[in-house]
């Protein structure tokens, strides 16, 4: 090899080199051959690490959405299943108030049965009364029958004393509040002349305004016929019953009033002949009427 070859090889070399090709000049020529190659190699090396981060992020980006669809299609599915139990939520609430509603009314079903039930019990010791009653008559009809005709006479006139007893009692306290107002000296005697229809019948009648009563005692009365009765009034603004009444065998009866409502506006009294039970206001003629003194009728 010339000089001249070293000093072209010596301008792209080194200082360094140039000691080494002059040293050992076959050695110069490998290396030279060698280093182009190293660096082709670099080069692509660098080219390729790009293509592999474009790689790399391309796949990571796929993943990337993948993930994205998927956590949005959990999303919605939690949100459906949010959805379905917030529902669901809103059946079991309906329904547990169906359920209360529906124990209240068995309840309330229960204490009507049990009600019902006492109410039945009650009818049913009622019938048993009944029937006990019932049985006694039919023994009581059954030994009648066989009793003599005078014993049945008997009585039949036994039932009609205590009858009479019953009504000698009621004229007796009668009497007694008739004597008690004799005695009063607020009390007011009040004569009642009969009617064309009363003929000869007339009543005198005690009336104490501050005792708010009154004794009435009748005589010759007319028969009463059947359904009928005699009903006592007090006139003032309205016609108002003081009691019922009904004339002894010997045509008289005496009565005992009530507790007369308003007595201070009490003008006086009349006599009726009613239906049997009575009436609230005046219907039938007119048998007695009397004024209290002092006081003008209207």
């Amino acid at each position: 090899m010339d000089h001249s070859e070293i000093e072209g090889e010596t301008q792209i070399g080194t200082l360094g080199e140039l000691e080494s090709q002059k040293t050992t000049p076959g050695k110069v020529t490998v290396e030279q051959k060698i280093k182009p190659a190293k660096s082709g190699q670099r080069s692509n090396l660098l080219l390729m690490i790009p293509v592999l981060l474009m790689v790399f992020i391309a796949f990571g980006g796929l993943n990337y959405f993948k993930l994205q669809r998927e956590i949005e299609g959990l999303g919605k599915m939690i949100q459906g299943l949010r959805a379905e139990t917030a529902a669901k939520g809103r059946a079991v609430a309906t329904l547990t108030t169906e359920m209360k509603a529906r124990e209240e009314s068995l309840q309330q079903s229960r204490a009507e049965a049990n009600q019902f039930k006492g109410q039945v019990e009650t009818m049913r010791l009622a019938l048993m009364e009944r029937d006990g009653q019932v049985a006694r008559l039919q023994q009581t009809a059954r030994f009648s029958a066989k009793l003599p005709k005078k014993m049945r006479d008997l009585q039949s006139q036994l039932v009609q004393k205590q009858i009479e007893n019953a009504s000698l009692q009621t004229a007796l306290t009668n009497q007694s509040e008739w004597l008690r107002l004799l005695s009063s000296p607020t009390a007011q005697l009040v004569r009642m002349s009969g009617s064309k229809e009363a003929g000869s019948a007339g009543a005198l009648l005690l009336f104490d305004s501050k005792m708010q009563t009154a004794a009435f005692n009748g005589f010759n009365l007319p028969k009463l016929p059947a359904g009928k009765i005699y009903q006592l009034w007090t006139i003032g603004e309205t016609p108002v019953s003081a009691g019922l009444f009904q004339p002894w065998g010997d045509r008289t009866a005496v009565v005992k009033t009530p507790k007369i409502i308003n007595a201070e506006g009490v003008k006086g009294f009349s006599v009726t002949m009613e239906p049997a039970g009575g009436k609230s206001q005046p219907t039938g003629p007119v048998y007695l009427r009397g004024a209290i003194a002092g006081v003008s009728p209207s």
